[in-house]
This record gives structure tokens, sequence and C-alpha cells, in this order.
């Protein structure tokens, strides 16, 4: 059974909830179909040039994938599911999908007045985040 992070995570990228958690895994590594990715962004509210920023992946070679219809690389597959996870967290945790990107994309004290999206661009960066929001989740001070 997938956890309600796992399962709000697949939805916001438009994929389907799968059984097991190691179905999750396999999707991954299989390469997510290159929609996912305009999809979180809109869902965002973010401009494009995030794109290369966020996951590693340019314009270009995004376009190209969808114009071919091959799926995108594990590494980028994963890194857009951290993307998508910390928004899923976010959400659970302002229990509100606008307060949850507000405070995505605002200066926090707590990660030094950095903004907590730009510092999902690393596996530690979403760790600091994922951890921050843990604490507002149990009314630690942040």
């Amino acid at each position: 059974m997938m956890n309600a992070t796992d399962s709000r995570t697949l939805e916001i990228l438009g994929l389907e909830v799968p059984d097991e958690p190691l179905s999750l895994r396999q999707a991954i590594q299989s390469g997510f179909p290159p929609e996912v990715l305009p999809r979180i962004m809109n869902y965002l509210k973010l401009k494009s040039a995030m794109v290369p920023k966020l996951v590693g992946i340019s314009e270009r070679t995004l376009a190209r994938k969808r114009h071919r219809q091959t799926r995108l690389d594990p590494i980028i597959s994963d890194r857009i599911y951290r993307l998508a996870r910390i928004v899923a967290q976010a959400e659970m945790v302002f229990e509100n999908r606008e307060a949850a990107e507000t405070w995505l994309k605002r200066p926090n004290r707590a990660l030094g007045g950095g903004i907590p999206l730009d510092f999902l661009d690393t596996d530690a960066g979403a760790l600091t985040v994922s951890n921050l929001l843990g604490r507002i989740e149990h009314g630690v001070l942040s």
C-alpha cells in the first residue's frame, strides 16, 4: 500500500497510482513520459527557465522527447518525482495548494533566506526542505 504523500505525488504528475511501492521504483527506472514535466511546471506556475535548474533537462531535449514520444531517463524521472513529492508534502502540511505554492516560492529564514524551491535541485536540498516541512507540521518553530 502506498502512503498518502506518494499517492498525491503521482496525482500531481498525472500518473496512475501503482498497487505496490516497488511499482513506483520500476516506473521511475523505466522513465516517466515527457508530459509529466510541463504538467508539474504548470501546476506550480513556474517559468520554463526553471526546468534545467530543478531537474537537469533542457527545454530543447524535453521538446525532442515529447515530439518523438520517448520516455525521460531514470535520473530525470527521479528528480521530477523528488520535486513533486516535496510539493505534495507541502500541500499536506499547509492543507492548501495555494499556501504550499506560496511557501515554496518565498524566502525562508530557516533556509538562510533561501527559497525552498531553489533547494530542490539536489537530494540534500530536498531533504532539508522536507525536514523543515516536518518541523512545521509538528509545530516546531522554523
